[in-house]
């Protein structure tokens, strides 16, 4: 099964990410060419606009241009998201059916890992993410997926990555207990990865953690992945 992955647009009408529309409409555009079944943006879809009207208007927007398209396409949140939005307004404007769903797709098991919370597991609040606390909280929740779906191969999915080859400051804080985590499930194939804008790709403890460029810096950083 193909699905199409691609991240990090920083979309926002006032500023030099305005070339991310057209940028998401040449992935999206592949994605149908090539026939995937599902498409993930790893998160940071939006970027800071002169009003927090425009910053509706262009989420709309982009709301708009996804529901062309056939396929589901999932978006994670990112942190430069929140700059704009909650989660909550953020997928209530973009809609319920871009949120990540974890569970069985199509005889795969893909789980999302929601980083963009703080310490003690609450979420970034709109204007209130913080790059010094980037965690993911729900570990008993991640053991009970891989547990429950041990006969099936597992994908991950994350903004923040947990790859050590990443940035040091743009990992995931706790990444070490939810790769051991993932390693201890026994089914875990793969780890895709979004947010440090450089591609990277690293094997650890028999699972394969890609990281993948921006579509911000990036015309073509988009990627079709067999799963």
């Amino acid at each position: 099964m193909k699905i199409g992955i691609f991240t990090d647009s920083h979309y926002a009408t006032d500023s030099a990410h305005a070339a991310g529309y057209e940028r998401l409409k040449g992935a999206l555009d592949a994605f149908q060419e090539e026939g995937c079944a599902l498409a993930v943006f790893l998160g940071d879809l939006t970027d800071k606009e002169s009003s927090h009207e425009k910053e509706i208007e262009s989420l709309r927007a982009l709301r708009a241009l996804f529901e062309s398209y056939a396929f589901p396409i999932y978006v994670m949140f990112g942190n430069h998201d929140i700059v704009n939005f909650s989660k909550e307004e953020f997928y209530e404007i973009l809609g319920e059916h871009h949120r990540p769903k974890n569970g069985d797709f199509a005889g795969r098991n893909l789980f999302f890992l929601d980083t963009c919370c703080f310490k003690d597991g609450s979420d970034y609040q709109r204007g209130n993410g913080n790059w010094q606390e980037i965690y993911f909280p729900h570990l008993d929740a991640l053991r009970k997926n891989l547990s429950e779906n041990k006969n099936l191969p597992t994908f991950i999915f994350t903004h923040f990555p947990l790859d050590p080859a990443a940035t040091p400051w743009r990992r995931v804080h706790n990444a070490d207990p939810i790769m051991r985590i993932l390693e201890e499930g026994g089914n875990v194939k793969a780890v895709f990865q979004g947010h440090d804008h450089r591609r990277i790709e690293s094997e650890i403890g028999g699972i394969r953690y890609a990281t993948y460029l921006a579509l911000l810096d990036t015309k073509d950083a988009f990627y079709i992945e067999e799963i």
